[in-house]
């Protein structure tokens, strides 16, 4: 997320990268992105780590060492989300940070609704609309600042009020990583799910996928997997189980402790 903005009254980049999972190669990759951008806008650029979720953390500032002598010294943000307080944002109208709001603390049901109410009048465009959507939509489930109830209702309100299907089925982004995650068996499984009209067929393909892809948590999936038989929520769970890459993105999702 590349914005313009202003330091100290002056121009300057921000380039907000968003970082779900620890990466010991993470300011590297920040210090090459910081100089791309300030060679092509010739402008000083603030760069940000974000952390919506739960990871190590580095410690700014990043420095280039060979024996005592400091090659370069790299000073970035690090906005860890669990931290900040949601209130803040909507106190002051922040609507282009609205997207992030389920992983801050105070996210309340009433204020994430209110949100979204500024967040639809804000972004008339439904394609930008819709990509702040998808993203709050993945922060919540994801995010352990909110509770089970919490996340039904806000989704609730997402799919009644927002019709949120409709933006994730027509994102290419959302699209592109089903597809690679393995798009096929999806289709068939919310078909095989609707026209049954059970949340067994649903329950089972999400437990022969983890199965597949992840089979260390095979037996630790099945009891929360199973409590749920509400067939549209279990197929919001499926399309975010399809697009985890790693097993703690897998144990956040299902809510499974990594001591289990």
């Amino acid at each position: 997320m590349v914005f313009r903005g202003r330091l100290q009254g002056e121009l300057a980049i921000i380039n907000m990268e968003l970082q779900s999972n620890e990466d010991t190669t993470m300011e590297q990759r920040l210090l090459l992105y910081h100089a791309a951008l300030h060679h092509k806008h010739k402008l000083p650029v603030v760069s940000v780590i974000l952390y919506p979720f739960e990871a190590n953390y580095p410690v700014s500032p990043y420095r280039e060492q060979s024996g005592d002598n400091t090659l370069l010294t790299f000073n970035y943000l690090v906005f860890v989300l669990r931290e900040k307080d949601a209130r803040v944002y909507v106190q002051k109208h922040q609507v282009c940070l609205y997207t992030l709001l389920p992983g801050m603390m105070h996210a309340t049901v009433p204020l994430l609704k209110q949100a979204l109410r500024e967040m639809r009048l804000h972004y008339p465009n439904d394609k930008r609309f819709g990509d702040h959507l998808v993203r709050f939509q993945t922060i919540m489930w994801r995010s352990k600042v909110m509770d089970e109830p919490e996340k039904r209702e806000i989704e609730e309100e997402l799919k009644v009020i927002y019709n949120i299907d409709q933006f994730i089925d027509g994102n290419p982004r959302v699209e592109e990583r089903i597809e690679k995650a393995g798009a096929q068996r999806f289709a068939e499984g919310i078909a095989q799910g609707r026209d049954e009209g059970k949340a067994e067929g649903m329950q089972r393909l999400m437990l022969n996928m983890i199965k597949d892809r992840f089979p260390a948590l095979a037996d630790q999936a099945q009891p929360p997997i199973e409590q749920i038989q509400d067939a549209d929520a279990l197929e919001t769970l499926f399309r975010h189980l399809l697009t985890a890459t790693t097993e703690r993105d897998v144990r956040q999702l299902l809510q499974i402790q990594e001591n289990q």
